[in-house]
């Protein structure tokens, strides 16, 4: 008979438990949490120009701004958003002259990446449209060290900017 209530309570503890894992729904994370990372205020020196990249993370989208300024009183602005469209995880970028006085793009259009690749240290954003064959990556080299590189085509030929930068 101890058998019996035995094996009835284990029958019912494992229902119970099925039952709750059913309820319980497990979110997963959308690629966009997991590069929580980025989030922060990001600066470089280097040789003449002064750059910083600052992002913030609220309701769902990142929004950041870049700036680049050198001693020959030029600059150049970039306001920036990442967000989830659908399944898929977009950066998208407006650049600007000095004061934003002027887009760099045409109205209405912008730079888009594709977010392809990511990871606790790493995310990796493919041009689609017109900026195919483009890419952007954010590499977390140490908790205070972020490693930007762009890689692009210039005059038919394959090339990179690198920026390391450290959080401010």
């Amino acid at each position: 008979m101890k058998k019996l209530y035995f094996s009835l309570l284990i029958v019912a503890l494992a229902l119970i438990c099925f039952q709750t894992l059913n309820a319980l729904k497990i979110v997963e994370q959308k690629p966009i949490q997991a590069i929580s990372w980025l989030e922060g205020k990001w600066v470089k020196a280097y040789g003449d120009k002064l750059r910083e990249e600052h992002w913030s993370f609220m309701g769902g989208t990142f929004l950041g701004m870049c700036r680049e300024i050198s001693d020959s009183d030029s600059s150049l602005i970039q306001i920036m958003t990442i967000e989830q469209e659908g399944e898929e995880t977009l950066m998208k970028i407006r650049h600007f002259s000095k004061g934003l006085k002027v887009a760099l793009e045409e109205k209405d259009k912008m730079a888009v990446f594709k977010l392809n690749e990511y990871n606790k240290k790493v995310a990796v954003f493919n041009g689609i449209g017109e900026n195919e064959g483009e890419t952007i990556t954010y590499k977390l080299l140490t908790k205070d060290l972020l490693e930007i590189t762009f890689e692009f085509t210039k005059d038919g030929k394959k090339a990179q900017e690198i920026y390391r930068m450290k959080r401010a």
